[in-house]
This record gives structure tokens, C-alpha cells and sequence, in this order.
């Protein structure tokens, strides 16, 4: 009689020490599968357009050399990456009979000097008979206009001359500008045209880049000179600083496709053109309520929502999104500033339990 009290008051203690193991267990259970929440916030942000281009020069610093006359491609003077100035010889064409053209119209012009000072002379030998009654008055007109002709022969002969000259100018190419060479499409021995169909090599001016952008009306619309704008550069790690300097005032007629330049700070060594570049500019801002990025997820219907933290529990809110702000997410509609999501929504089922991390 005696040990089964203490058998039963055993049997208690053990089975309430069991019971209170248990309900910690659960109690730690709950609190592992509660999720943590973060409120939306409101917060000032900027309207950006985010366009693509290529690194560029200005239009007007950058050139294709052609040859202006046809022929045969004597010499080229530089090479790729050389820098050149205005003026200095670039490459030099076989000018062929052009320079038999120019030895020989100068020859005439000589010719031709030489019989007008015999016309002069004979004139002025007329006119002193003339005037002293030896010679007749004929005997002057007739000198005076064989002058007169001879005077209007070294003029045409002199023009055909100069032209002669200028045609054996031209085989000489001179750089337009100052700048670096950026590409050589002709070798000597290949024949050219005369024409920009043919030209010899390209020529840019790399001291003042910008970037060339091509977009849809509705960006373009949103652009104005001066406005900021942040570009990412293909090779380089940090994004550089930039302001629109021109936005095209037409569309392509075709694409319906704009056009518009920003100007990058100069910077050695210069960026090689034709690299890509991504713009973010700045035409506006305005407030928002953000949240994580994280927080936002798909469903099937090609709709976005999140998590409410409802009571204690996760709720499915439908949202429409707009910027993405680096780790946080605008949300144009369907939620309010203040209110607690789940800060990370993939994966987690409606109604599980939500609170704040420790």
C-alpha cells in the first residue's frame, strides 16, 4: 500500500515534466515558422528613362577621308591610333596624267605671255606711227585687236592652268581635322573613285565623347537638355556622370525611332568608340512607396503581389509595381505607406504565421 502512492506520484511528475516539454517544443515550433515583416515605405524617387547606346563622337568630329580625284592609291601616310592634326598629309594618289596636263598648260601659259608682249609692243609701235601720221589708222585697230585676243587666250590659258594644278592638288589628302585615325580601309596599289563611295580611312576627334541613343517616342518626349543621367560603359566597373546635350526634334519615319546625345566627362585614356553603353536619366521624381524587392512575387496570372502581415498572418495583397530602385521595388497601386509585408515572399504560403525578427 505503501509504494503505490509513490509509484502514481512518480508517475505524475514524470508524466507533467513530459507534458511541459512538449508544449515548449510547440511553442518553438510556432516560432520557427513565423516570418519576418518590414513596412512600406514613402520615399522620394526619381523618374528615370532607361535607354541604350554606343559611344560616339560629336557629328561634326568625326570624318570619312575619300580621294577627290580617281586613281590608283600611291601611299598612305598613318597608320590606326596615329594622331594627326588639320592639314597634315594623310595619303597621296597616283595623279597620273594629271600632272602631264598641269606641265603642259603651264608651258602654253608661257607661250602664251611671250606673244601677248610681241602684240603689246607691236601696238604700242602703232600707235606712235599713228600719232606722227606714218602708219594708217587701220594699221592700230588691227594691233590693238590682236592684243585685245591674245590677252583673253592667257587669261583662259592661266585658269586652265590653275585648274591643271588643283587636280594634281587633289591626289594629295590632307586630314580635315584634328583627331585620332580610327579605321584604314584602302592600301596603296588599290584604286579609289573620287567619290565617298571610296573612301581611304575614317577620322575622329576622341578628346570630346558622347553617347549616341536611339529610343521610342515616349522616352523621347520626356528628355530635355541638361537633364542627369548615370551611364554604365561595357569594361568600365563604375558608372560615369553625363547630361543630355541634344535630343532630335524627328522621329525616324520608318522605326518611329528618335534620337538623342549625352555628353561624357573627358577622361584618359580616351573610350574606344562603339563600346555600349546603358543610360539612366533622371527627367523627373516624385514620391513612392517602396518596398523590398523581395517581397514582390508573380502569380500565375502574370499579376504581382505580396504578403500582408494580417493579424499575425500572411495575406496575399494584388500590387502594381513600377521602378526598380536597386534592392527595393515601387509600388504604384494597391498598397499604402505604413503597411507590414513579408520581406521575403517566394516560397511562403498564405497564413503562416508573420512577426518581427529578433
Amino acid at each position: 500500500m505503501y509504494l503505490r502512492p509513490s509509484f502514481a506520484f512518480v508517475w505524475l511528475a514524470l508524466g507533467a515534466g513530459c507534458g511541459g516539454a512538449a508544449q515548449t517544443a510547440e511553442e518553438e515550433g510556432s516560432s520557427a515558422l513565423t516570418v519576418p515583416c518590414v513596412a512600406a515605405e514613402s520615399r522620394h524617387v526619381e523618374d528615370t528613362r532607361e535607354v541604350t547606346g554606343v559611344v560616339d563622337t560629336p557629328p561634326d568630329r568625326r570624318a570619312m577621308v575619300a580621294a577627290e580625284i580617281a586613281g590608283r592609291v600611291r601611299s598612305i601616310a598613318v597608320r590606326e591610333g596615329d594622331v594627326v592634326v588639320a592639314g597634315q598629309l594623310l595619303a597621296e594618289v597616283d595623279p597620273g596624267a594629271a600632272t602631264d596636263a598641269s606641265s603642259v598648260s603651264r608651258a602654253h601659259v608661257v607661250e602664251i605671255t611671250f606673244a601677248v608682249d610681241q602684240a603689246r609692243a607691236t601696238r604700242d609701235r602703232a600707235q606712235q606711227l599713228v600719232s606722227r601720221g606714218i602708219a594708217a589708222r587701220h594699221e592700230l585697230d588691227d594691233a590693238s585687236s590682236r592684243f585685245a585676243e591674245l590677252g583673253a587666250t592667257l587669261a583662259a590659258a592661266r585658269a586652265t592652268a590653275h585648274e591643271a594644278s588643283r587636280v594634281v592638288g587633289r591626289t594629295r589628302v590632307l586630314a580635315p581635322l584634328d583627331g585620332v585615325v580610327v579605321r584604314v580601309m584602302r592600301h596603296p596599289g588599290e584604286t579609289v573613285d573620287g567619290t565617298p563611295n571610296t573612301p581611304l580611312l575614317e577620322i575622329a576627334d576622341t578628346r570630346t565623347l558622347e553617347v549616341a541613343l536611339s529610343m521610342a517616342a515616349r522616352d523621347l518626349l520626356a528628355l530635355r537638355v541638361g537633364q542627369l543621367a548615370h551611364v554604365a560603359v561595357d569594361g568600365l566597373d563604375a558608372p560615369l556622370e553625363a547630361a543630355v546635350v541634344r535630343v532630335s526634334p524627328a522621329l525616324d519615319p520608318v522605326s518611329g525611332i528618335g534620337a538623342a546625345r549625352l555628353a561624357l566627362p573627358a577622361r584618359e585614356p580616351a573610350l574606344p568608340l562603339g563600346l555600349a553603353a546603358h543610360a539612366s536619366i533622371v527627367v523627373g521624381a516624385h514620391d513612392a512607396i517602396v518596398v523590398p524587392s523581395a517581397a514582390i512575387r508573380g502569380r500565375r496570372d502574370g499579376a504581382n503581389e505580396v504578403l500582408v502581415c494580417d493579424h499575425g498572418a500572411a495575406r496575399a495583397q494584388e500590387v502594381t509595381t513600377g521602378a526598380h530602385l536597386g534592392d527595393v521595388t515601387e509600388v504604384r497601386a494597391g498598397l499604402q505607406g505604413g503597411t507590414r509585408v513579408v520581406a521575403h515572399a517566394l516560397g511562403i504560403d498564405e497564413g503562416t504565421a508573420t512577426g518581427t525578427p529578433r
